[in-house]
């Protein structure tokens, strides 16, 4: 790169989401693609983190939507019913927590973690600012700080300032 710059963020069309992805999905996927941290960190390695992300969240969107509204489930009688709620009928007629919680547990397991390396947290993006502000600088500045003579600037540090006959050390109390 001449002089040192460093490359600006992508610019162009935001990337379509994943096909079939719920309306609620498809409008996150927007608003994290319109995000500064997406134009500052987007690249093609990324993209595939980003695209497993938004498919672990339309997922857990669909486990939370059956557990909140029901699903449709064979009953003993054999005829469908609808199953809701944060209990269920077990193998065996016991109501049992609804196993989707497991799934939706699993999911944010791996969100959190794609979270991170996409810089969706605070704490990450806090990591790639810093790695962002540091590629901001030139070249050239980096080095002019490299080379400038730390002895030119005064010292804050009163202790630079003593000399040898003003230190006086006390003598232990026996």
């Amino acid at each position: 790169m001449p002089g040192g710059d460093i490359p600006g963020p992508p610019t162009g069309p935001i990337p379509g989401p994943p096909t079939g992805l719920l309306a609620v999905t498809k409008d996150r996927w927007t608003v994290y693609f319109e995000s500064r941290i997406a134009k500052l960190s987007m690249d093609i390695d990324r993209i595939t983190a980003v695209r497993r992300l938004f498919t672990y969240y339309d997922e857990w969107e669909r486990c939370y939507r059956a557990v909140r509204h029901g699903v449709m489930a064979l009953g003993d009688d054999g005829k469908v019913k609808k199953v809701s709620g944060r209990l269920v009928p077990g193998s065996t007629g016991q109501m049992v927590l609804n196993p989707l919680y497991k799934q939706m547990g699993t999911l944010e397991g791996l969100i959190g973690g794609l979270e991170e390396k996409v810089g969706i947290t605070p704490l990450a993006r806090l990591k790639l600012g810093i790695t962002f502000g540091e590629a901001a600088r030139s070249l050239e500045e980096m080095n002019r700080q490299l080379d400038a003579d730390d002895d030119a600037e005064p010292h804050d540090d009163p202790r630079g300032d003593i000399g040898p006959s003003e230190i006086q050390l006390a003598a232990p109390n026996r």
